[in-house]
């Protein structure tokens, strides 16, 4: 509370004259003078005035003012207690009573004019953080202000207040000729120990020399400061939930003065676990040995605890145990309680009785001290011989920490100002979660900010997760890898791996719903990633923390962010500080390079991946090839990211200059080791040239050891290429150019035509014929008018002996691949997919030796026999989608075959019996095909892991089932025509069980899967068998299942007890079902019972706790959808 024009409300008793004012004199009275019956400001009674009219207020309404502290007063009456706080104008009232309280400041209005502020959050400096286990106080804002004041905002940080070893004395140094800011800065410093212990030690010592300070002071304050910046948001949690037992360290650091050789004191005093005060102390005599000196600072400990007890007595505050000084000096401990010792402590007589007296009396206990006394030594002699063991400490405590922390460049500077706006901005009052978007342009240090002040932040946080690069893992592994990398981060334990995206939210919302955790999202593109890792509604609880970095402003909004900070390029000044550190190893140039430095980060235009590329460029470079680059620089386009990018490149030589030119047009993302065969057999030392290229930060290869590259690079890259020919790489233009005949370029290696754009380019497919060093060819036609391929049939490619993957995808127009494509012999991939017009393969196909994978999806493929053999090298072979009506005898040939499509496949009926003869098929799809029969050779494929068996709408669908191979761990079945249950008792692997029957011509019963049990890896179940009447009772032995569907299973009248695993229960038009228990389902989070007539569902009390839950006696057409679409997305997520 504040108290408007608090001076003036007191009573004056003294007789106090003042002369009239100007203004309001009497002009028949000039003479006169106005006696003051109320105080005014600037009268130096008024501050007295004020509290006495304050006091009797108080004391008129049952206060009672503090023995110990006068600034307090106190109310205790019928159990209700009211403490109230003053100083001067500004009033801190709490109690026991929230109802109480607010008639007293009603009352209190009333009587003095002031305003309520309402909760405590700032007063005097310090700010007042509530937090779920008490307060926090913090004074960084003060701290900034001391920065900001000392021109320290920018210094480097050091984690110690002063240097181990540092010995400060009266005598060296040079005197300070100006030493106004010293005092200034060790009176601010002197208010900062209200919240900061550890600084006490450093602020006494500095405090000893105001009179005479020299630079070794000045030095060691600068220090102070550098300190405080590095812990600028350490403060004081004081916890609620606490015992209020006093104890205290207390040391001395003997004779550590070198001037007069006078001892300092400590102490530190805790109530339970919070500390409430401390001290670090001059002595005022000399000690003759350490035990004298650590006895005098026991003596200083117990006079301040003498007071804190007081004080807590008045508080009504009381302790069963006496209070305890921990010392690590054996000699005072014993001197505390053995007699016998005082003959040698005359000296010190006063001290000496006035503790023995409190032991004797058993109001203290002294203790010896081991570890413990390290928090003494922290405030008394950090800076002694103690060095070695606090640096131990500090190593032992930073180990528990090692999830938290995220290394930032070596190079990192200039980014203080921004991680104090968004520390400012994101503020201490963490009540609700907090999401702040760090947004720019690629390369301006968006995510080098967000770790700097994740890594701030990190201490106050017990969880912490950091997912890099999102955008790009979401989109080479999946958003689900980064789901299961948050879980496991924040839950700490083991947990079975999501399966799929909606899995993952529901885990997410699931386990983190009131989870307080600090997360750092990293280049996100699309809110769909948000949704997934933070869940629906952001689940988080209060007090979390999330920070995004995104290059796309509309991102987010979704989620209603307020706090959102861009950021902008740097300033001349700070950028000055990265280009040194990249060209010099320092953070200023040397100062025969300090003008040329700064001529030169002008033209970078303060975004800093340009200062990294051009820094690196010159780092121990001669001084002609500084002229040089200089004056190159200063002709580019200053606007231009590019140009300036250019620069870099151009001092590449001819190879290294081809290989970043190969990464930026096709090998982004790829694996390193798969790219090099290009290189490797030419001239091109691309191991060297991969060397330089990352030295000059122009490319990245990853831990997966795959490329990466800046965008504005990869632009750039690209845009050399179009522009220039004769390069081993060529992409839609000058590709365009190549096939038209425009161009000629028989280095040419790796041709892409990728069509982002409607194009109307015509070419002949002759243009190909030249080409005779290609290796990779892709022509991908997915988003352009096909107008682009005139022919039907692709050219000769007998020139093209050394090419190694062909693709050709969504060429509507190709009807016929030439013959020559037997000549390649090096031909590894080969991808028709698309190509809607073709329908026979060449017979040479067949003499592909090196042929590994074929993709014929979506052609009009539909024999493959007779003159037409497959290579027997085939990996990967995909018939989805095509006109195929049986398989060629030959595949049975085919030992390396490790996956098999026929998906969609609506001519094909039966497989044949010599599929069994591939012992390397890992994969086998037969989804929505017409086949109808499988060879009882099956059980033969031993190492078959996936089998999916999906009948087409318009196909009967198998009818019986053979016996499969032990080696599978997911089958999925649709079939309406089968009705026999199948026995899958052999199948001990499975994890994945989908199995959706039809029903028997006649209302008979179909017996129960009694081979349930003997599956016990399952964890994900689904069964449709209309005509059965029970489950096998083993289902409860399952300790894997997670997800149970039963479908309309019509006569099913019972289900026993269902393992506690289960988190995803679905049973739709069970109409015979009426019963159902799961109050064993701890675990459960989603519910559906739709079309089913429960009437007793023991276990309700579960239901509030759901994330999804949905009852309907009556079947709902969007309820049975969407747990369809769940079933459908676990059989082909993966596939």
């Amino acid at each position: 509370m504040d108290v408007n024009n608090a001076f003036l409300q007191g009573t004056l008793e003294e007789e106090v004259y003042m002369m009239q004012p100007p203004g309001y004199g009497d002009p028949t009275k000039p003479n006169h003078v106005c006696k003051l019956r109320k105080a005014i400001y600037g009268l130096g009674q008024a501050p007295r005035a004020w509290y006495n009219e304050l006091s009797a207020f108080l004391l008129d309404h049952s206060f009672v003012n503090s023995k110990v502290d006068s600034s307090l007063f106190i109310y205790s009456k019928n159990g209700k207690y009211m403490y109230f706080l003053v100083y001067v104008d500004d009033l801190i009232i709490t109690g026991s009573d929230s109802k109480v309280v607010n008639q007293f400041i009603a009352l209190l209005s009333h009587r003095f004019s002031g305003k309520d502020l309402g909760s405590l959050h700032y007063f005097l400096g310090v700010e007042v953080v509530p937090t779920r286990h008490g307060i926090l106080l913090s004074q960084h804002k003060y701290i900034w202000d001391l920065l900001e004041r000392h021109k320290m905002t920018a210094a480097k940080e050091v984690s110690t207040p002063m240097a181990t070893g540092t010995s400060l004395t009266i005598h060296g140094g040079i005197e300070l000729t100006n030493p106004t800011d010293f005092r200034s800065l060790i009176g601010g410093l002197q208010y900062l120990l209200i919240t900061r212990p550890d600084i006490a030690y450093t602020v006494n010592k500095l405090s000893q020399f105001m009179h005479k300070p020299n630079d070794t002071h000045w030095t060691a304050a600068k220090r102070l400061l550098r300190y405080l910046k590095s812990t600028i948001f350490h403060g004081l949690h004081l916890r609620r939930d606490t015992t209020p037992t006093l104890h205290a360290y207390s040391d001395a650091d003997w004779a550590g003065n070198s001037d007069d050789r006078t001892s300092t004191s400590g102490f530190i005093i805790y109530i339970g676990a919070n500390p409430i005060s401390w001290s670090s102390r001059k002595q005022k005599s000399i000690a003759r040995s350490s035990t004298e000196a650590e006895y005098r600072a026991i003596a200083t400990t117990s006079a301040e605890i003498l007071w804190v007890q007081n004080l807590l007595q008045e508080l009504a505050i009381h302790s069963t145990q006496p209070p305890i000084i921990h010392c690590d000096n054996i000699g005072a401990t014993y001197v505390c309680a053995n007699p016998v010792f005082h003959s040698r402590m005359k000296h010190i007589a006063i001290d000496y009785h006035f503790v023995r007296e409190l032991v004797q009396t058993h109001r203290l206990q002294l203790a010896g001290s081991n570890f413990l006394f390290v928090l003494a030594f922290l405030i008394v002699s950090i800076v002694r011989h103690e060095g070695q063991l606090v640096k131990h400490v500090v190593t032992k405590v930073l180990s528990e920490l090692k999830e938290a922390y995220l290394v930032v460049t070596d190079s990192l500077v200039g980014v203080d100002h921004s991680v104090k706006e968004i520390l400012e901005m994101i503020g201490t009052n963490m009540d609700d979660v907090k999401i702040v978007r760090i947004h720019g342009m690629g390369g301006i240090g968006k995510t080098t900010l967000a770790k700097v002040v994740y890594n701030k932040l990190s201490r106050n946080f017990a969880r912490c997760c950091y997912l890099d690069d999102v955008r790009e893992n979401s989109n080479s592994k999946g958003i689900v890898y980064l789901q299961n990398r948050l879980i496991s981060n924040l839950s700490r334990q083991a947990h079975p791996p999501v399966d799929c995206v909606d899995e993952g939210i529901r885990m997410i919302e699931e386990r983190f719903s009131s989870l307080e955790a600090l997360i750092l999202l990293d280049d996100v593109d699309e809110n769909s990633q948000l949704i997934a890792l933070l869940g629906r509604r952001c689940c988080f609880g209060p007090g979390t923390l999330i920070l995004i970095t995104t290059r796309n402003e509309i991102v987010l909004h979704k989620f209603d962010v307020k706090l959102i900070y861009p950021v902008g390029e740097m300033d001349s000044k700070r950028s000055l500080q990265p280009f040194s550190k990249h060209a010099f190893g320092r953070d200023h140039p040397p100062l025969e390079k300090l003008e040329q430095s700064r001529e030169i980060v002008k033209i970078a235009q303060g975004l800093p991946l340009v200062l990294e590329v051009m820094g690196s460029s010159l780092c121990a470079q001669k001084e002609i090839i500084w002229k040089e680059y200089q004056e190159k620089w200063k002709k580019g386009r200053i606007e231009a990211i590019q140009s300036k990018l250019m620069i870099s490149y151009e001092a590449l030589d001819p190879c290294q200059q081809q290989i970043f030119l190969d990464i930026a047009c096709l090998f982004i993302g790829y694996d390193k080791n798969m790219v090099m065969y290009m290189w490797g057999d030419g001239e091109l030392c691309p191991t060297h040239s991969l060397e330089v290229l990352q030295l000059m930060s122009l490319i990245k290869i990853e831990k997966d050891n795959k490329f990466w590259m800046h965008d504005h690079l990869k632009y750039l890259g690209r845009k050399i290429a179009s522009q220039e020919s004769g390069g081993r790489s060529a992409r839609n233009k000058e590709a365009l150019d190549v096939l038209q005949g425009k161009k000629r370029n028989e280095k040419l290696e790796a041709l892409s035509l990728e069509f982002e754009e409607v194009l109307e380019y015509h070419f002949p497919l002759e243009g190909f014929a030249d080409l005779r060093n290609l290796k990779l060819l892709e022509v991908d036609s997915s988003s352009p008018r096909h107008e682009s391929v005139e022919r039907l049939m692709t050219p000769d490619l007998s020139e093209l002996l050394t090419l190694e993957r062909l693709i050709l995808d969504y060429c509507d127009e190709l009807a016929e691949i030439d013959s020559s494509i037997g000549e390649l012999k090096n031909l590894v991939f080969l991808s028709l997919m698309g190509c809607r017009e073709l329908r026979h393969l060449p017979e040479e196909l067949g003499g592909l030796p090196s042929l590994t994978v074929l993709l014929l999806d979506g052609t009009c493929v539909g024999e493959i026999s007779g003159s037409v053999n497959l290579p027997t090298s085939l990996s990967k072979l995909s018939l989805a989608n095509t006109a195929i009506t049986h398989l060629p005898h030959a595949i049975g040939e085919m030992a390396s075959l490790e996956l098999l499509s026929l998906y969609g496949s609506l001519f094909i009926n039966r497989l044949p019996y010599f599929i069994g003869q591939l012992q390397s098929l890992t994969k086998l799809d037969l989804s929505f095909s017409t086949i109808t029969e499988l060879p009882d050779s099956m059980e033969r494929l031993e190492n078959l892991q996936v089998l999916r068996i999906w009948q087409c709408y318009s196909s009967e669908g198998i009818s019986a089932m053979p016996k499969l191979p032990v080696s599978l761990t997911s089958l999925a079945i649709w079939s309406e025509s089968l009705v026999a249950l199948p026995d899958l008792s052999n199948l001990i692997n499975l994890k994945q069980l989908v199995l959706l029957m039809g029903g028997p011509s006649e209302s008979e019963q179909v017996p129960m899967p009694w081979w349930l049990g003997r599956l016990y890896k399952l964890q994900v179940l689904a069964l449709k068998i209309p005509h059965m009447t029970n489950l096998s009772p083993d289902l409860s032995a399952l300790s894997h299942l997670k997800f149970l569907y039963l479908e309309d299973c019509e006569s099913l009248q019972c289900i026993p007890q269902i393992s506690s695993t289960v988190s995803e229960l679905h049973i739709l038009d069970c109409q015979s079902l009426t019963t159902l228990d799961i109050s064993n389902l701890k675990n459960l989070s989603e519910l559906y019972i739709v079309g089913t007539p429960v009437e007793d569902l023991s276990g309700r009390e579960l239901l509030d706790n759901l994330l999804e839950c949905k009852i309907e006696k009556i079947g709902h057409s969007g309820a049975s959808a969407h747990s369809c679409n769940n079933l459908f997305q676990m059989v082909f997520d993966g596939l």
